[in-house]
């Protein structure tokens, strides 16, 4: 499974703000799951929503959708796996030395034996 190019949010997905700006508990949870829509998932990992249906479509990205339904979710807990999984920690790029030229300059062969007409 490859998801190049994702740069994950750091947000709350758990609650949402109000007009009023206040943390109310967020819906479309259920049984203490909890998902997220398209639309969230697309603003979580700054993409668009059309690359989310394709990584969706590919089975890159696992969710749920009722038989009927247009709508389509996404269990938060599995999306959170996703994102450890594919989170890297940057490595310490440590310079190269300069390796000497081992090689000789190139030059007029001595033993050239071809005669040359103009």
């Amino acid at each position: 499974m490859k998801l190049l190019g994702l740069r994950l949010a750091l947000s709350n997905p758990i609650t949402r703000k109000d007009k009023d700006n206040t943390d109310r508990e967020r819906p479309g949870s259920m049984d203490g799951l909890i998902f997220l829509t398209q639309a969230e998932l697309a603003k979580r990992w700054h993409a668009s929503q059309s690359s989310v249906k394709n990584w969706r479509d590919e089975g890159l990205v696992p969710y749920f959708q009722l038989p009927g339904s247009s709508r389509v979710l996404y269990p938060l807990e599995q999306i959170e796996i996703i994102e450890k999984q594919f989170t890297r920690q940057t490595k310490e790029v440590k310079p190269k030395k300069p390796t000497e030229i081992k090689g000789k300059l190139p030059g007029i062969s001595k033993t050239s034996k071809k005669v040359w007409r103009i």
